[in-house]
């Protein structure tokens, strides 16, 4: 619940000092900047109090290659579907094989 007060309370800030100056963007932004902080606020909390053994070099690069591909196909390939599609087939690929131990353990239970 802490959290979620201080991301509304972040929005709520965001929104009134930037919507005047850059218009509904700022509200977007506010909410892209509200939601990754309770997602970093939650994985700090749960590291000090609840502990799991995330991968956060695995998950790293899944995040950055995800999105380098999202930019480049907004940038480069905006209205190229097919290409986009390419895109997401072979990040779904790369996932695939890199936890394909995991998957296969999850899926035969």
């Amino acid at each position: 619940m802490v959290f979620s007060l201080i991301a509304a309370a972040i929005t709520i800030l965001f929104n009134m000092l930037f919507i005047p100056v850059i218009g509904y963007m700022a509200s977007a932004w506010a909410t892209l900047l509200a939601y990754g902080l309770i997602a970093i606020l939650s994985y700090l909390y749960g590291k000090k109090y609840y502990p799991i053994p995330y991968e956060n070099k695995k998950m790293a690069i899944y995040i950055a290659v995800s999105f380098v591909l999202s930019v480049l196909s907004f940038k480069l390939f905006r209205n190229n579907y097919f290409i986009s599609a390419m895109f997401l087939i072979a990040y779904s690929l790369l996932i695939y094989f890199n936890e394909k131990k995991e998957l296969q353990n999850i899926f035969k239970k």
